[in-house]
């Protein structure tokens, strides 16, 4: 049925969306630790600013900003 496929598309993309967020905050804590500050480049501000349709948007990546002197 048409409902469930989308239904479970949805489950899906939160799940993977999830993950991407555990992952995400697992890597600016490791950053952290050794003095690398980042910015999270992402949510319903950078959504508005970049898109002209703001709802429900899935990821499949995480942008984060450093310092150009934290690169290499």
């Amino acid at each position: 049925m048409v409902t469930e496929d989308f239904s479970t598309a949805r489950h899906l993309a939160a799940a993977l969306s999830l993950h991407l967020d555990a992952v995400t905050a697992e890597v600016v804590e490791a950053f952290r630790a050794v003095g690398v500050r980042t910015i999270l480049l992402r949510g319903p501000a950078v959504g508005k600013w970049l898109y002209q349709e703001v709802g429900d948007r899935s990821y499949v990546d995480v942008d984060l900003l450093v310092e150009e002197r934290n690169v290499d």
